[in-house]
C-alpha cells in the first residue's frame, strides 16, 4: 500500500495514520524502533483505539487524523468540556492529514503544547511542529 492517509471511516484512517507513523519512525529515526499499541489506557483511563510506542526517546504518540478542515479553523475534537485526559503520558501528537495537492502530511506536535491550547488549527499545528519528525509524503 502506498504510503497515504486513506481510510472511509474515522477509526479506518485514525489506524492507517498510526502505521504510517511507525513506518516513518523505524525508517528514518536512527535507533528507534515504533510499534502499535491496541486499545490500552492511559494513566487516568483514556483508552485510545490505537497509538503509537517508540522506543528508547520517543515515547507514546497519540495519533489524529484530521479531515478537510480549513487551515486557520479550531480543530473539532477539541471540547471545551472535555478535557485533555487522552494527553496523560503521551509526549507526542501526530496529526496526519491530506492537502489540497493530494500529499498526506505528519505533523509531530509537543503534547504539552497540544495540551496547554485546546484550540489548535491546521496553521498552528504546522507552526509548532516538531521538524525533525514530522514529514510530508508525496502522492501516488
Amino acid at each position: 500500500m502506498p504510503p497515504r492517509l486513506v481510510g472511509d471511516t474515522i477509526p479506518e484512517r485514525k489506524r492507517r495514520l498510526a502505521e504510517l507513523v511507525r513506518d516513518h519512525i523505524n525508517a528514518s529515526v536512527p535507533d528507534e524502533h515504533a510499534t502499535l499499541v491496541d486499545n490500552q489506557p492511559n494513566l487516568v483511563g483514556h483508552r485510545d483505539l490505537v497509538r503509537v510506542h517508540s522506543t528508547p526517546n520517543l515515547g507514546v504518540i497519540h495519533v489524529t487524523a484530521i479531515g478537510n478542515t480549513p487551515q486557520d479553523n479550531p480543530l473539532p475534537f477539541f471540547q471545551e468540556e472535555g478535557g485533555q485526559d487522552w494527553l496523560e503520558g503521551k509526549s507526542f501528537v501526530a496529526f496526519g492529514w491530506v492537502d489540497a495537492a493530494d500529499r498526506t502530511l505528519i505533523f509531530f506536535v509537543d503534547a504539552e503544547f497540544v495540551k496547554n491550547n485546546p484550540t489548535l488549527s491546521k496553521r498552528m499545528i504546522r507552526d509548532n511542529r516538531d521538524r525533525r519528525l514530522s514529514v510530508v509524503l508525496p502522492p501516488d
